[in-house]
């Protein structure tokens, strides 16, 4: 079973902006991460862990860093040890990292 982690949507001039609860911030760092690309940078990370291709896949953006396993995903700030590191269900990053690009695609580079 997926955990879900509740968001809204925000329209913010052309992109849409998913917001969350002070409890899961870092999964909205995440998302403004893959904004500020203009692409779903962490995609294809994911991706290889869950289609098995990959056991670990290790990333980051400007903001975060991510340690995708195959059940869980730890989410990081990349600049500071302010915001503790917390672990997030994979299965539901993904669902919500395709969520984005749908309703993003038009805009990304």
């Amino acid at each position: 079973m997926v955990c879900q982690y509740d968001y809204s949507i925000k329209q913010d001039g052309k992109w849409r902006m998913f917001r969350f609860s002070e409890e899961n911030i870092l999964i909205e760092y995440m998302i403004d991460d893959m904004q500020s690309f203009a692409s779903p940078i962490f995609y294809e990370h994911f991706e290889k862990v869950l289609d098995g291709s990959s056991q670990k896949e290790s990333t980051g953006g400007n903001m975060v860093y991510v340690e995708i396993g195959k059940n869980f995903t730890e989410i990081g700030m990349g600049f500071t040890d302010d915001v503790q590191a917390k672990c997030f269900n994979t299965f539901a990053l993904m669902a919500i990292i395709k969520e984005w690009i749908h309703l993003n695609t038009d805009l990304f580079r």
